[in-house]
This record gives structure tokens, sequence and C-alpha cells, in this order.
């Protein structure tokens, strides 16, 4: 038997399909199927993994016959047929060395008389060669756990940083629901380092699905390091509704560093703002605000009518806004209403209002 044949007729005996033993070896099925059809060698670093699958040895695949050591039980012995060269007439049959045990003892070598490849030889009187069969005994059978059987469906572990093997998750592990909606897997898991997810719930290094999250990801919710989305989370989110160090939305956006239609953070800019630092085109609200409309507790500029300040005064219920004018400090609730109403345009209005009530400070 090839090499090929030996892989199919092992792989059937243990109800593999070709899918499920590229999948356990990290390999594409086109890779197995060239295998069996002894279009290609499987690679160095495959051999040994595949004969733990398979339940034999690397000899026992790339071997000539089957006969070599490590062959698996209930495999023919064909290779023990006419190996032996046919005894000259009259010579005497090979006997085993004095002080062997006889056969079937256990924990002891086993011999057995090889058949002569000829159906007449023993016809002829010719005697036959004893050939030493190795014992299944001597070499121990592999255990197989159950986290190197992809029979029962799990990914291999593999050893990490010194790491036991049941601590440490195979990095090529990759799960994909049966069921589909609109040609998509309902949940695409891809742990491949540089993988893509594509399906109603990715999960991988690059993911794009309805609901995704990756270190690259894309979706309507999208979670990522990089992400993009209708509602997006990550360190750099982009998007309509967005959360993340750097966050850029189109409506709102929060992070430390925010610029969207309605923006919060350290820094923020957009047509409405809050934090800091903020710059905007109607109204900024922070520490530092330009805006047309700018309110802030340390500098303001731009206003188009007033630079407007929270003022600070002692029994105060609560903070006072306004601007000064001649060096004095004047209420400012009615130019604030009257600046609003002259630059914000009527259908934000009530934007502007939320804003202009905000106490950051």
């Amino acid at each position: 038997m090839t090499t090929g044949q030996k892989i199919a007729a092992l792989r059937r005996e243990r109800g593999m399909t070709q899918g499920a033993l590229a999948e356990a070896l990290s390999v594409t099925r086109q890779a197995v199927s060239k295998w069996e059809a002894d279009a290609a060698l499987p690679e160095t670093g495959k051999l040994l993994p595949l004969a733990r699958l398979l339940g034999c040895t690397a000899d026992y695949l790339l071997g000539s016959s089957e006969a070599e050591a490590g062959a698996p039980q209930g495999a023919p012995n064909t290779a023990a047929q006419s190996s032996e060269p046919k005894g000259a007439q009259g010579r005497e049959p090979h006997v085993a060395p004095q002080g062997s045990e006889p056969q079937g003892t256990q924990g002891h070598e086993s011999y057995a008389v090889a058949q002569s490849s000829e159906p007449n030889a023993a016809a002829q009187g010719e005697p036959q060669e004893p050939t030493r069969e190795k014992p299944a005994h001597d070499e121990p059978a592999q255990e197989k756990t159950a986290h190197e059987d992809p029979a029962q469906g799990r990914a291999p572990f593999i050893p990490y940083w010194g790491l036991p093997r049941r601590y440490v998750w195979a990095s090529d592990f990759e799960y994909k629901s049966k069921r589909t909606l609109f040609g998509l897997p309902l949940v695409h898991i891809n742990g491949r380092w540089g993988g893509t997810a594509k399906g109603v719930v990715a999960v991988g290094f690059k993911a794009r699905g309805v609901v995704s999250v990756g270190f690259l990801s894309m979706g309507v919710f999208s979670a990522g390091c990089l992400s993009l989305g209708a509602v997006s989370l990550g360190a750099l989110a982009l998007g309509v509704l967005t959360l993340g160090a750097v966050s850029v939305g189109l409506l709102l956006a929060l992070g430390a560093v925010a610029a969207g239609f309605v923006a919060y953070g350290a820094a923020a800019f957009g047509g409405f703002a809050a934090g800091a630092f903020a710059c905007a085109r109607y109204v900024a609200v922070g520490d530092h605000a330009c805006a047309l409309i700018p309110i802030a507790k340390s500098f303001a500029w731009g206003g188009a009518v007033h630079d407007f300040y929270f003022l600070f005064t002692a029994g105060m219920p609560g903070l006072q806004v306004g601007y000064f004018e001649g060096g004095a400090f004047v209420e400012g609730g009615a130019a604030l209403q009257e600046a609003c109403a002259q630059y914000v345009p009527a259908w934000l209005q009530w934007l502007a209002e939320a804003f202009c009530r905000l106490r950051l400070y």
C-alpha cells in the first residue's frame, strides 16, 4: 500500500472525513485529498500529528510495506509473506537463541513462522525460515485524550510558554455554525492569527458581521481595537454612535478625543461639544471653549455676541452664566437665549438649550 492508501484507510477506520482530518491538522481539505491521491506527501511538521491522529507511527505511513514497526492492529501483514527467500533444500531452519522464553509467555517476544509466497513450497518439503514478528506490547499504544481526538469536535491543544497542554487552547481554533442567514453562518469564530471571521455573529482577528468582535472589526454593532460600525466601541472607533479612546461619530462621539455632531471628551470637536477643551460650530462648553456661543470656565473665544463664562460666587446655589462688559460681570441668561435664537437653526434649538444648561464646573 502507498502512503496515500494508508492515510485513507486509517481515516475511514476512525470514521473521520477529509474535512475533519484537515481541521485537526490545520490544513485544507484539498491538501488531505492530495495526500490520499499520492499527489503529495505530508509536510514534515504535519507528519507526527497525522500519525498520532491515525493511531500509527510516521515510519508506518512512509514505509514501503505494512509490516514495519508501528503498523496498527488489524492491518494485514503482507510484507511477512514472500519477504524471506526460499531456503535451500536441506538447510536447517533458524533456531531461536538459548534462554528465550517459549511463545505466549507474557512480557517476552514471540516468534511466528512466515508462510512461503509459493503455494507448493510446503509440498516440496523445503524448510521454512521463521521470522521474528515484533509483538504489539513492545511499543505501547499512544494514548489519545479528549483534546487530541478530532472526532469529539474539539480542536487540539498546543503547549504555549511552558504551560500544560490542558490550559492552553489552540491558536488555530475555528468554529462555524451550520445554520445560515442570508448566506452567512449564524456564528463564526476564527482564532487564527490574521484570520477572518464572517457571520451574523463574528469573532476573529478580522471580523465582519451584524455583531462583530475583533482586532479589526466591522459591523452594525462592532467592538475592537480598530472598530467601524453603526454602534462602534474600540480604541479607534468610527461610526454613527461611537465610544473609544479616539472616537469619530456621525451623530454622537464619546472618548478621550471625540469628534462628531455631538461630542463629549477631554478634547471634543463637533457641532455641539463639551469637554476640557471644546471646539464647536454652535455651542461649546468646557474649561476652554471656542464656538459661536462659547461657555467656559477659564477661557472662551470666538463668540458671535459674547464670550460667556461660569461665575463662581459665594452663597449662590449654583453657577451663574454671564459675560464681562466694561470690567464688570453681567448676568447673561437673556443674552445666551438671544444668541441661541440668532445663530442656531430652529430644529436644533432644543439641543442648544440643553448645552446652555450644562454645568461641567
